[in-house]
């Protein structure tokens, strides 16, 4: 229940029309808030335990992978938000450090 709540506040803050980032943050600060934004989705998918075992590292950054990529084409067709590949590789990263952290904490890093 908490993994689809979070996707869906993701996906409404991902469509919603936004302000410019302000000038005193940083240019890039964009990426690292795509990069956390997938970092707390992978590990709320790895805590989600759908099915009998845990899912895999790698089934949970495609997942993510194609869920920044979903975003960043239909932000692309909106006239008030643009898409990034930057933004898509962040997501991506975000997640694969999120499902290895918490695959690590969780077992120790045996698995």
């Amino acid at each position: 229940l908490l993994l689809s709540a979070y996707v869906v506040g993701l996906l409404v803050l991902m469509f919603a029309p936004v302000p410019p980032t302000p000038s005193y943050l940083p240019v890039y600060f964009d990426k690292i808030v795509h990069g956390g934004l997938f970092f707390v989705l992978a590990a709320l998918a790895y805590w989600s335990n759908l099915g009998e075992q845990r899912p895999s590292i790698a089934w949970i950054v495609v997942a993510c992978a194609a869920l920044a990529a979903v975003i960043e084409v239909v932000q692309s067709l909106l006239r008030y938000r643009t898409g990034d590949p930057k933004d898509f590789l962040a997501g991506t990263l975000g997640a694969l450090v999120g499902a290895v952290a918490t695959r690590y904490v969780q077992g120790g890093g045996r698995h």
